[in-house]
Parts: C-alpha cells; structure tokens; sequence
C-alpha cells in the first residue's frame, strides 16, 4: 500500500494495476483516502484505477467512500454493477439511505441493472414494491425492451396502469431494430387502447430504420 502512495510519478500504468488488484477491498478505501489527504501526482489515474476496482469486488465499501466524497459520479453505476452480482442485497443497501434524492438515484440504478442482467426477475421484485415510481419501471424496460422484447411484451399487462405508457413506447421504439417482423406482429395485436399509445414511436422507429437502410420499406407495412 505504501508503495503506490509513494509510487514515483512515472511509474506506467501496468505496474500500478499490479499493485492495486492485490489490496482488499479495505486496503483500496484507505489508499483512496490518503490520496484525497495528501495528493499524488498520478491521483487522477489512481483514483480511476480504485473506483473501477471497488464497484465490482464490493460496491458497499464504494458506496461508504460516496458518503465520505459525495464529489464521486459512481452512485448510479455503483448500484447498477451491484444489481447484477447481488440485487437482494443491494435493494437492502438503498433503502437504508437517508439521502432522499440518492435514494431515487440508487433504486432506479438497480433495476437498470436489473434489466442488464435478470429483468424477468426484476420485474417480479418492482411489482411488490408499493414504493415504485415510472421511473423504476422505465429503467427496467430500458433494458429489458432490448435484451428480450417479446418476453418483456408478455409482461405489459401487469404494469401498473399509470406506468404502461411508457413501458409500451419503449418497447415500440427498442423492438424494431432487434426484430421488425416480430415487433410489427406484436404491435398489430395489441388492444386499441395500447395500439393508439405505442404506434406513433413504433411507426415513428420503423420509418427511422428504414431511412437507415436497417429495415427494408416491406416490413414497415408500407
């Protein structure tokens, strides 16, 4: 530890790395900490070598250094990585915050994260959490509307009904470019009420696509 605070500033980036990786996750939180106390002339690269480090071996310690350094743009990242590896886990870690609006920040990020990794499972968590807002389901079907649309698609019934909007536009403008043949069939089967909702994104995306030359004029339904 000692020596990457006294490392000499022409030390190259592999050699750093090597030393680095080699700390626990206790280790880096104190060598951050001395960085931010006493300085270093490559602070910048440590400091981006231990963030990269910390969000993915032990993102609570991350987090315990955000609530010590709120300068850090890792809130966001930190609980979307989290959610991937230990969503259970890092649901506990949100809602003990006491920052309201690094609350929003977290739950939101975690079923982004969600989305990326397990949006079936995801889902089944938001829809028991009374506390969930149409921002938490937009970042789930963010995701999941390009990982596995239909399966998604299947899912748009049990949205709560003042958050389908925006689940059905998603779906509309992500589905396209995966599938157009797909998405077409599953807009042409949507009820009127969900049809007038999504087709102006759907049309809107295929017309897009097609200026693109990513979807031949025949599967727009032209």
């Amino acid at each position: 530890m000692n020596r990457i605070l006294s490392a000499d500033a022409k030390r190259d980036f592999a050699a750093i790395s090597e030393d680095l990786v080699k700390l626990t996750p206790r280790q880096m939180a104190e060598v951050f900490r001395s960085l931010r106390e006493i300085g270093h002339p490559q602070q910048a690269l440590l400091e981006h070598m231990l963030i990269h480090q910390l969000v993915g071996r032990d993102p609570a310690t991350m987090l315990d250094l955000k609530v010590a350094y709120p300068d850090l743009p890792i809130l966001g990242t930190t609980y979307r990585t989290w959610a991937q590896t230990d969503p259970v886990a890092a649901l506990e870690h949100v809602k003990a915050l006491e920052n309201d609006t690094w609350y929003e920040t977290g739950l939101s990020s975690i079923f982004r994260g969600l989305g990326d990794a397990d949006p079936k499972r995801g889902f089944e968590a938001l829809t028991q959490m009374p506390e969930a807002t149409g921002a938490h389901y937009a970042n789930l079907f963010l995701s999941w509307s390009t990982r596995a649309p239909a399966e998604a698609a299947s899912a748009i019934d049990e949205v709560p009904e003042a958050y389908r909007p925006g689940a059905l536009r998603l779906l509309a403008d992500n589905w396209p470019e995966i599938d157009a043949r797909a998405a077409r069939a599953w807009m042409d089967s949507l009820p009127a009420e969900q049809d007038a909702l999504a087709r102006p994104t759907f049309e809107a995306r295929m017309t897009q696509l097609e200026n693109r030359g990513i979807v031949p004029g025949i599967e727009t339904g032209r």
